[in-house]
Order: C-alpha cells, then structure tokens, then sequence
C-alpha cells in the first residue's frame, strides 16, 4: 500500500484521506440549514419527481348503475303496454255499439271494413270495436254473441295491463312462467278468431 499511488479524482482521494473532516463539514452543513418560511408550502420543497398526484374520486358501481337504468327502462316499455290496451278500452267505452254487430269503428271517422267493400264478406277483426263497446258497458252476453274472439280479446287485454302494471312498479319483467302463458294466450284468441270468422262466413 505505501507504494501504490492513489489517482482517483480529488474529492475522493479526500474523502479517504481526511474522513473526519468530511463527516464534521456535513454535520456542520446539516445544522445551519436555511429553515422554511411559515407561508412556504411543504409540498413544494420536495423534489418533483412526476406529475402531482390526482385527488382519487370514488368509483360509482356500473353494476348498481346499470341494473337502476335497466329498471327505468323496463318501467318505460311497461308504462307503454299498458297504455295501449287500457286507451283502447276507454275509447270504446265513448263508442255506442251499432245495433248491426259491426261498424261501430266507423264513429271515428275510420272507412268501412276494406273486405267488405270489396268482396262482401266480413273480415275476422269485423265486430271488435262493437264487442268492446259493449265489454265496457258490462254488457259481457252481447259482447260475445257479436265477436267472441273480440270478447276474449278484451279479457287478454286487461290481463296484459295487470301484468305490465306490476312490471311498472317493480321495474323487473313478467317471470319466465307467464310470459309462455300470454304468448299461449293471444295465439289461441287468434285461431278462435279464424274458427269464428269461418262459422260466420258458412252460416
């Protein structure tokens, strides 16, 4: 070691030659720091190594969020549904049912049955609006001797309205065991309403 001659850069070879005067100088140093002054942010005499960090806002829960815009948005198919078998009920209700079974649509200011005017014969829909109009006046015997298919379609309509009101209120759909039933349902008032419009046309 006497021999060997240490080249290293300056401060180094004094750092190794006189350690204690280097310990003593940053104590020294350390003790008569500037202190900072009372208005002085904290914040800003750390060194910036990156952006500030952001000010965390709480996540809303999509789950809970999307599952409450589902529900207003089955409330609003429901609200519909039942508006339209409920209005049709009511208009009805301000009809007077002609005493010919049919026509009774023409109160509205509607055109006489297509059908009938071009091949005389009645359409299955002909005698609904007269079926309904006695249907809301409680007439339920006359309301099925005019159209029975038209009577039980009145039925199929309320049950509807009751079914969607729930859903308006709840804001969940019908359970997966009525809505085979209603679709069952409106199939079969559609065949009866062939069978009777073929009874009407023979007899």
């Amino acid at each position: 070691m006497q021999g060997r001659k240490f080249t290293g850069p300056v401060k180094y070879r004094q750092r190794l030659l006189n350690p204690v005067s280097t310990i003593s100088s940053r104590l020294f140093l350390s003790c008569h720091k500037k202190p900072l002054a009372p208005t002085e942010d904290l914040a800003s005499a750390r060194p910036v190594e990156g952006p500030a960090p952001q000010k965390q806002v709480p996540q809303v829960n999509r789950e809970y969020e999307s599952r409450w815009n589902r529900k207003w948005f089955v409330r609003l198919i429901a609200l519909i549904v039942v508006a339209c078998p409920v209005g049709a009920l009511v208009v009805a209700s301000q009809l007077r049912p002609d005493s010919r079974g049919l026509g009774t649509h023409q109160q509205l200011g509607l055109p006489p049955c297509s059908m009938r005017v071009m091949f005389g014969i009645r359409c299955p829909g002909c005698g609904m609006t007269t079926s309904w109009a006695y249907f809301t006046r409680g007439e339920f015997r006359s309301s099925a001797a005019t159209n029975f298919a038209g009577f039980l379609l009145a039925w199929y309509a309320l049950m509807i309205a009751g079914l969607a009101s729930r859903s308006v209120i709840s804001g969940s759909v019908p359970s997966y065991r009525n809505q085979p039933i209603a679709t069952i349902t409106g199939f079969s008032i559609g065949i009866i309403a062939l069978i009777n419009w073929a009874i009407v046309l023979v007899m």
